[in-house]
């Protein structure tokens, strides 16, 4: 920048330019003031203004101009600067001129201002056109900068990619490897065998043989993309790869497929560890079904002995009964009761045996009516108790109606025995909840410490004495199977002394879905001893 520029741009430059106009505009109009007074003709002296300040007013109107428009600040000084220096050079020659030819006060102002002015619109001028040349320049070379940016950008992004990519142009050829897919075929960063050869996927690459389609071929063919499509293909060095490939067109201006790009991971150890996933599914299965004819044989062998035993105490104690004393009797009773409580154990270990096996298919089922069966056959414990059971409108769904049944014995047996000291008082109802059906059984009985929540859905996993509570510890995990059966899941909400609440679902329809289990090692409740010390 040159000293003139300098010195422009720390006087304020614009502002300088401004005022210096303003000062030769008001110099013509005195002038002209003075040759009006002395009697000169008013056309004339107009014609005269008009001329002189021409000039300087595209000077002052122009440099007020700059502050609108784009030109960068920093590029006002150099207009500033070649303005200065055309009303320089003008005022330079206009003072050899007049010492050369002479000339009278009047002359001299007339031909100064105008000079000066000409001199100082035409820098501006000047001083414009390069410094939008300039601002051209600079907005030239920001876009290439900016081209640049994105082009290396592009290029990291592809380079650094987590999933391999390819691109091969319409005639087969590779236009572009990435980092990533040498690597997957086995590649260095030298290396290009694959690649140089052709394509990996242009070729028939299915694993199962020249039947399959060329995923390249269907794309450019169809010009629609293709989405996670599993791929087998031998590297260069012999190695077969499961390979999941995405691919899409790129079109040209015209709108024809130019290329393709393909974008793909290895999923050899994904496949693998699906494959031992299924086998130990497999293993599993057959396993839980040795399992379940174990149980059902051994529950079922158990059955004569245990039967045996009872019918020969109950023999002995009636064939000797004036015999025996007290203390004996009690120990016959004891081995007795103990034999029928053996003999329903080894019944509900068959039922949760047969959950699986022997369930009827799931049909749609009236769940009101299923209650309604239920609450007759309880009628009795329900006198009983003075239990009071209530229900809002209940669903049809999809179920074994024999199952759902046993769900809500089991769920109302147990709001019953364990209701403390009141009459039993429980509540059923049905909401739906997205695409299934949430089933409730409410209780005001002794509730559940949250720390047993976990447990309650356990075989033969008892909180009490069977003095305390009677009953064979399997009835809820019995229903979580089933539930389990139907593709719902089943919980417990519910505190010591304010009662419990068993939810369970039911989907809408019968399809098969994994559920979650809720989980746990035992059916029984917390006491109220317990309750008022938790």
């Amino acid at each position: 920048m040159s000293r003139l520029t300098r010195f422009v741009s720390a006087a304020g430059g614009r502002a300088l330019l401004v005022a210096l106009s303003a000062l030769f505009v008001l110099l013509a109009v005195g002038r002209t003031v003075l040759v009006v007074a002395n009697g000169g003709t008013v056309t004339t002296v107009g014609v005269s203004l008009l001329l002189t300040t021409s000039p300087w007013l595209v000077v002052l109107f122009g440099g007020r101009w700059l502050a609108e428009t784009d030109l960068s600040p920093d590029l006002h000084p150099r207009i500033v600067g070649w303005s200065l220096g055309g009303f320089a050079v003008m005022l330079v020659v206009l003072a050899l001129v007049q010492t050369v030819t002479g000339g009278g006060v009047d002359r001299w102002m007339i031909s100064g201002i105008l000079a000066t002015g000409l001199g100082c619109a035409g820098g501006f001028v000047i001083g414009v056109n390069e410094a939008r040349a300039l601002a051209r320049a600079r907005e030239t070379e920001r876009n290439k900068d900016e081209l640049l940016r994105e082009r290396d950008l592009r290029e990291r992004i592809v380079q650094t990619s987590p999933v391999g990519i390819e691109v091969v142009d319409t005639d087969g050829d590779v236009l572009l490897v990435n980092r990533r897919a040498r690597e997957i075929v086995g590649l260095t960063a030298d290396e290009s065998g694959a690649f140089a050869d052709g394509p990996l996927f242009v070729e028939t690459d299915c694993e199962e043989g020249p039947a399959a389609d060329s995923l390249f071929e269907r794309i450019r063919s169809s010009g629609e993309p293709v989405y996670d499509e599993e791929r087998r293909i031998t590297c260069p060095r012999g190695e077969r790869i499961h390979l999941s490939v995405s691919g899409s067109p790129l079109y040209d201006a015209s709108g024809d497929v130019a290329s393709v790009v393909f974008a793909f991971e290895d999923v050899t150890e994904r496949k693998r560890m699906d494959e031992e996933l299924r086998e130990t599914i497999e293993r599993l299965e057959a396993s839980n079904e040795r399992l379940e004819r174990f149980a059902y044989a051994a529950s079922h062998d158990l059955q004569e002995p245990l039967r045996m035993v009872s019918s020969y105490l109950r023999l002995l104690e009636s064939r000797h009964a004036d015999e025996v004393d007290g203390e004996s009797r009690e120990f016959l009773d004891y081995a007795v009761d103990g034999a029928e409580r053996m003999r329903a154990m080894i019944d509900n270990l068959l039922e949760y045996s047969r959950v699986g096996t022997d369930g009827d298919p799931l049909e749609p089922t009236d769940a009101g009516a299923v209650l309604d069966d239920v609450l007759d056959d309880l009628r009795p414990r329900i006198e009983e108790t003075d239990a009071t059971v209530t229900s809002d409108e209940l669903p049809t769904v999809a179920a074994d109606s024999r199952q759902l049944a046993q769900v809500f014995r089991n769920l109302l047996s147990n709001a019953v025995t364990y209701s403390g000291d009141e009459s039993p008082r429980v509540h059923v109802s049905a909401a739906e909840s997205g695409d299934e059906w949430r089933f409730s059984v409410a209780d005001e009985g002794i509730g559940i410490r949250p720390r047993y929540h976990d447990r309650v859905f356990g075989v033969f996993n008892r909180l009490h004495t069977i003095d305390e509570y009677p009953g064979t510890g399997i009835g809820l995990a019995l229903c979580e199977r089933i539930v389990e059966r139907h593709g719902g899941d089943i919980w417990v909400e519910s505190d010591a002394g304010r009662g419990a609440t068993f939810y369970f679902t039911l989907p809408r329809t019968s399809s098969a879905r994994k559920v979650r289990s809720p989980g746990g090692d035992g059916d029984e409740r917390a006491d109220e001893a317990d309750a008022r010390t938790d």
